[in-house]
């Protein structure tokens, strides 16, 4: 059918109405997901049936570290190595809390609703954050199998991968860690343990088990600790008689509360944290969190910064951080932001490089 000459015109002020919409409202034209095959893999999640992960549309969006230096490119000892605004039109995307990276680039992520989300990163020839295909959503289980129904079971905080494959997830509002075997069973089987801790009785329901990160063959957490600027935290076995009690506390800077933690190649951590006020706006503190000081009787948690986040720069929610070999033998560093399933928040996904701090050993001789 001909469209007269009226209609042709109608149609193309809708079109641009829409168009300007889009730009001026940051709305996404979304795209059907489809398999994206990326360096012979194209399957990004775990277990042994595809189907359990359901495809969901992502978009992902190129950010600069700066709005108003786009050439910005280093923050304390962090090299920027692209960034990504990520937005999505299913319901259950949003409020990413916790991040693993495999060196396959594979990512997997957690929601403080209990949902699993994968998917794998896409990198430019030299190693800059390009984009991310292929993302799928799965919803975690509880020990019955069942997903989890009411919030406070639900309230996932972070996720990391152990030395014998499993992934553990720490959970606020109960103060406690279920590991999941993944790789075996998939998202739909129930967690393989669930730890509690002892000690966890000052821990707030929103200040609880924020960051969770391996330690040899158990794991290291640590509680937020924002209103006290300490929380306890806890080295804990995955095999013990009795519940593990704290093995000191936290120190953090001051009204910053810890958010996550990344392990190191080394075997130190990198542990992120966050500052929030209604008048002085975000902070992001990285620092690096010495293993020694844990191993130390009693333990201590000490460290030197890595990097300070603020205004001018793009800065959100951030809540987890992960740590994955880069390119050419670079030390990559992730961090994603929890947009609080609000609008006015964003989904923030970042990469680093970790650079070699300067010593004096390697710092150039003055003459």
């Amino acid at each position: 059918m001909k469209l007269s000459r009226r209609t042709t015109l109608i149609a193309a002020v809708v079109v641009a109405a829409l168009v300007t919409a889009c730009a001026t409202q940051r709305m996404h034209l979304w795209t059907a997901p489809a398999p994206v095959r990326v360096e012979g893999v194209s399957f990004s999640g775990w277990g042994p049936n595809p189907d359990e992960w359901e495809p969901v549309r992502v978009a992902a969006r190129p950010v600069d570290l700066s709005p108003d230096d786009k050439g910005a490119r280093a923050v304390g000892q962090l090299e920027f190595r692209g960034g990504l605004e990520l937005a999505s039109d299913d319901a259950r995307f949003g409020g990413l809390s916790g991040l693993h990276v495999e060196p396959d680039g594979r990512l997997i992520a957690v929601t403080d609703r209990g949902e699993w989300l994968v998917a794998r990163l896409v990198l430019g020839e030299g190693g800059d954050l390009r984009g991310l295909v292929d993302a799928r959503m799965a919803t975690m289980r509880d020990a019955r199998g069942e997903p989890m129904q009411r919030k406070q079971d639900a309230d996932a905080e972070e996720v990391t991968r152990m030395r014998d494959g499993r992934f553990a997830v720490s959970f606020e509002q109960t103060h406690s860690i279920r590991l999941y075997d993944l790789e075996r069973k998939g998202p739909f089987a129930p967690p393989d343990a669930e730890i509690a801790l002892a000690g966890t009785e000052p821990l707030k329901s929103n200040e609880s088990l924020e960051a969770l990160a391996p330690f040899d063959d158990g794991l290291l957490t640590a509680g937020e600790g924002v209103t006290s600027r300490s929380a306890p935290f806890w080295i804990v076995p995955l095999v013990s008689e009795t519940p593990s009690s704290p093995k000191g506390r936290t120190s953090t800077r001051d009204f910053h509360g810890l958010s996550s933690l990344a392990l190191l190649p080394d075997g130190d951590y990198l542990a992120m944290e966050r500052f929030f006020a209604p008048i002085l706006g975000l902070r992001i503190h990285v620092r690096r969190l010495s293993r020694a000081g844990l191993d130390a009787d009693p333990a201590r948690w000490e460290g030197e910064t890595v990097a300070d986040f603020a205004p001018p720069l793009a800065i959100d929610n951030f809540e987890g951080l992960a740590v994955t070999p880069g390119p050419d033998g670079a030390v990559r560093v992730y961090m994603v932001s929890d947009d609080n399933f609000n609008a006015a928040q964003r989904t923030l996904l970042y990469a680093f490089d970790l650079k070699r701090p300067v010593t004096a050993a390697s710092a150039p001789v003055s003459k």
